[in-house]
């Protein structure tokens, strides 16, 4: 069961926020970005609904700008997809 609701409403409850629980609002599936011999991600998959508060922690280097410029489509994905709204993001394969 999601948390959204309750989440949504701790956060901002002078606000209405629409929380779902049906279909991500963003997601990934797969999602691999390698530069020549290095593997930045490697087959990343996640989705985020409506209404969700969620965080990308790790150290240095690990990934976390790379997946979020793959996301916004500053870096093409070697492969995978990226979704918002049901709509995809990326292009097909290289």
């Amino acid at each position: 069961m999601s948390d959204a609701p309750e989440v949504a409403e701790a956060v901002a409850p002078h606000r209405e926020i629409e929380t779902s629980v049906g279909e991500a609002l963003l997601r990934t599936d797969g999602l691999t970005v390698k530069f020549g011999g290095l593997t930045a991600l490697d087959d990343v998959s996640f989705e985020i609904r409506r209404g969700e508060i969620l965080g990308l922690i790790g150290p240095n280097g690990a990934g976390k700008t790379t997946l979020f410029n793959a996301i916004t489509g500053v870096y093409r994905p070697t492969s995978g997809s990226v979704f918002f709204d049901g709509k995809p993001l990326t292009a097909g394969p290289r």
